[in-house]
């Protein structure tokens, strides 16, 4: 296999340097912005955004979480109004007629 040239060759490299950058600051989300702001290097930036998509993730997590243990009771109840409401596509007085 031929061995990439120039900027391909640097990737891998960057790739791996920019993980350890982002491990080692505990990135935040506005110093991830900022940084992504001031970057024009693809293989971080493109770290960096899905730390950024991780991070939104863990954050909606966190707030189902807080929703949940404030209202399991509500959320409990709606899961089975929402289990019970899958209704039948035909009623069963069209059911009945089409079985005669």
């Amino acid at each position: 296999m031929k061995q990439p040239q120039g900027e391909l060759a640097e990737l891998p490299a960057l790739k791996n340097q920019a993980q350890r950058l982002a491990m080692k600051m505990d990135l935040s989300k506005e110093r991830i912005e900022l940084r992504l702001m001031e970057l024009k290097n693809s293989a971080e930036t493109r770290i960096l955004t899905h730390r950024m998509k991780d991070l939104n993730r863990l954050e909606k997590l966190e707030q189902v979480r807080k929703v949940n243990l404030l209202a399991p009771v509500v959320y409990r109840s709606a899961r089975i109004v929402r289990r019970v409401s899958h209704r039948r596509r035909t009623s069963t007085k069209k059911r009945k007629t089409m079985k005669q």
